[in-house]
């Protein structure tokens, strides 16, 4: 977890999630590289909760608002060098109400910088007003954390995503959290992505199973 988190998120108790609408928390984004970027992800925690929120519990997603914001902030980034990525789920809060993280990062130059700020508020304004919709909606695990690959599916293929549960998370994930993965979503799930070379062999089985189970369609990718 990057450190610069922890400073944003001891103030999570003051931070008002009353309301009964969707949450939208708009942040700074922190990186051990420094690098700049815009991110999305929905927060939680699959496996400890280290940075606040309920261990082993998932937000609700929609993940259509979520491709949505994603595809807007994508053409809206066309000519610029910024790089937009998702980000798996990680940390806190844990709330009864849809939740996504969107930030800005991962310095002061770019958390200052007044262009982007109307750029996110323009692709949030332009998400709210479409009605673009995805072709498939998927639950994504295995990778790393920036998830380079559900990049890559949502420009090239429309792939909308709910949760994306990172390769170290996986060896700790239970049936559970699973089926929270499922369930904590708005829309229904229509298959499991697993990344074929960002797990081991004993996580696919494991995801399969519970694929299974549940009786999801899955595909190693």
């Amino acid at each position: 977890m990057e450190k610069g988190y922890k400073n944003f998120l001891q103030v999570e108790n003051l931070l008002d999630f009353s309301c009964n609408e969707e949450c939208i928390v708009l942040s700074p984004h922190k990186s051990k590289e420094n690098k700049p970027a815009i991110t999305l992800h929905i927060p939680g925690n699959p496996c400890n909760a280290d940075f606040y929120g309920k261990e082993k519990t998932l937000n609700i997603s929609n993940a259509i608002l979520f491709y949505r914001i994603y595809k807007e902030t994508y053409k809206l980034l066309e000519k610029s060098n910024m790089p937009l990525t998702y980000e798996a789920d990680h940390h806190g809060p844990t709330i009864e109400r849809p939740i996504m993280f969107y930030e800005l990062g991962a310095t002061e130059t770019e958390w200052n910088n007044e262009h982007f700020h109307s750029l996110m508020a323009n692709a949030l304004e332009n998400a709210f007003d479409s009605n673009e919709m995805p072709k498939i909606i998927a639950l994504y695990f295995g990778g790393n954390h920036y998830a380079s690959m559900c990049n890559k599916l949502t420009r090239n293929n429309d792939y909308a995503f709910s949760h994306i549960i990172a390769k170290y998370c996986l060896d700790c994930l239970t049936k559970d959290v699973f089926k929270q993965a499922v369930e904590k979503c708005l829309q229904k799930i229509d298959i499991v992505l697993i990344e074929k070379n960002g797990t081991t062999k004993e996580q696919k089985e494991k995801i399969i199973s519970f694929a299974n189970e549940l009786g999801l369609e899955y595909k190693v990718v």
